[in-house]
């Protein structure tokens, strides 16, 4: 007589329905439709099995079916009945037995088979007893902690090199770029608090705790990396392309209108403007200035010096310019983004009186 009946997991099955149909695609795309056919055909045969498989408590002995195959194992011949539990809520039985003079293992995972603990249950009904099992040491838990200790670390060194470099850049006076160090220490010393916390979990051999929290962890730090590395990167060219465009809209606005021109500086000092961008230099963030210059008197000096918008009046009409700062050096840009110096002295040397 039957009493218990489990069968293969349908979320088990599902994620294996889900794989085999990208296989399929990425098969079909890549080979044609003779390898997918026979991917399709290996697959439902192997589908059909797990659909077929399950294991059934019987008067006198326990039937497992594997597809087609089954065996039957008499409770006289079962040994030992082991339940082990593994961090992170994973969880298995194994079922010791003597079949053929051999010592084999059935081993029936949660996450693949349905009614597990009933049927153990089942078992134990039959005479056979359970013994708990858990493993007070996981060593999976602890490469995981590795590796976000690892994190950890390769921020500690950001962290330092960042602030090494702002340092270095600051005390000289010398022109450099913002580097958000503030906000990467920030950055450092919420990591510190969480592998602080993942590992007090492991001292205090709270496994499912960390393995409920690492993962999560480890997803929210490596976004956070990426957000800041793309926010704190070299972006000043960017920044004075923009601002350039913007300075050029203005003043040919002011052309066509017939109004008058903006940022004419007096005494020939350039116009500074509110708008900031990262260029620093020493301790202080370095203003964007603009500057007219006039084909009589050029000034070769305005490009020496980063941060500046260059508005270049001849004969042929109006150029723009701005100088940005790069791995060190001055780039002298135009709105078209031609970053070469040489057309823009070539004009001015040509332009002298």
């Amino acid at each position: 007589m039957r009493e218990r009946t489990t069968r293969k997991h349908p979320a088990y099955i599902s994620v294996q329905i889900l794989i085999f149909i990208i296989l399929l695609y990425l098969t079909f795309r890549l080979g044609g439709g003779l390898p997918a056919a026979g991917l399709a055909l290996l697959f439902s045969v192997h589908l059909t099995s797990e659909i077929l498989s399950f294991v059934k408590v019987y008067s006198g002995f326990l039937l497992v079916r594997k597809g087609w195959a089954s065996v039957r194992i008499p409770y006289k011949e079962i040994f030992r009945v082991t339940y082990i539990h593994q961090v992170g809520g994973r969880e298995f039985y194994r079922i010791f037995y003597q079949s053929g003079g051999k010592k084999r293992v059935l081993k029936l995972h949660s996450y693949m088979f349905t009614h597990l603990p009933e049927l153990m249950e089942r078992l134990e009904e039959k005479g056979l007893s359970l013994s708990h099992k858990e493993k007070k040491k996981d060593y999976v838990a602890w490469v995981l902690f590795g590796i976000v200790s690892f994190f950890g670390l390769a921020l500690l060194r950001e962290v330092l090199s960042r602030g090494y470099t702002f340092l270095q850049a600051a005390l000289s006076g010398g022109w450099h770029i913002y580097n958000h160090l503030f906000l990467w220490l920030i950055f450092l010393l919420f990591t510190i608090f969480i592998l602080s916390r993942l590992f007090l979990f492991l001292r205090q051999s709270e496994y499912r705790l960390f393995f409920s929290r690492v993962f999560l962890h480890l997803v929210i730090l490596g976004l956070l990396y990426l957000f800041l590395q793309d926010y704190s990167s070299q972006k000043h060219e960017a920044e004075m392309f923009r601002i350039l465009v913007d300075v050029k809209y203005q003043c040919e606005t002011a052309r066509f209108e017939k109004i008058k021109p903006p940022y004419i500086a007096e005494g020939g000092t350039g116009c500074e403007l509110t708008e900031k961008t990262r260029l620093m230099r020493g301790w202080h963030r370095a203003p964007v200035q603009v500057f007219r210059m006039s084909p009589k008197e050029p000034d070769l000096d305005l490009f020496s010096q980063p941060g500046r918008i260059i508005i270049f009046q001849t004969e042929e009409g109006v150029s723009y310019y701005a100088t940005a700062w790069e791995e060190g050096r001055v780039r002298v840009i135009s709105p078209n983004y031609e970053k070469e110096v040489a057309p823009v002295l070539e004009s001015i040397v040509k332009a002298r009186p």
